[in-house]
This record gives structure tokens, sequence and C-alpha cells, in this order.
């Protein structure tokens, strides 16, 4: 999976356990993932966590209108 690039949003639980989002991009970037703050053309996946109240955030639907594969943060950290 190096160099594709992925974009984070939400709060992430993983196996019932709250983790820092700092955790989750360190991980990503370790095994050479590049990490973006906004979803774009060249964004490869979307990590999502729990939104909240805000269910769709502006990032989940401009990953839908670009075609951005979109996956949970607790898929995404089992296949590192």
């Amino acid at each position: 999976m190096k160099n594709q690039e992925v974009v984070f949003t939400g709060r992430f639980m993983i196996d019932g356990e709250h983790m820092v989002r700092s955790l989750l991009i360190d991980a990503a970037r370790e095994h050479g993932y590049v990490v973006g703050s906004s979803v774009t053309r060249s964004t490869d996946f979307l990590i999502i966590g729990d939104t909240g109240r805000h269910g769709n955030t502006r990032k989940i639907k401009a990953a839908t209108d670009l075609g951005v594969k979109v996956m949970t943060a607790q898929i995404f950290w089992h296949l590192l």
C-alpha cells in the first residue's frame, strides 16, 4: 500500500477501545501511507470513525462524490 493516500474523519474506536487519531496516523505512515487532511482526487481511502450527530461529514460527501473508497477505522487497523 506504499504511497497510497488516506484521510481520517471522526472519532476512533478499535476493538472497543478509544484510539487517539495520532496513533492511527503514525501507524498509517509507518506502513507507507501518505496521510492527507482533506479528500481530493488523489485520495485513495477515507478512514471513518464515529461521526456522532454529524452523520455524513463533508469528507464523506467528498469521498462519495469523487469515488474514493471508504472503510472503517476498525477494518483499516486490522489491515495494517
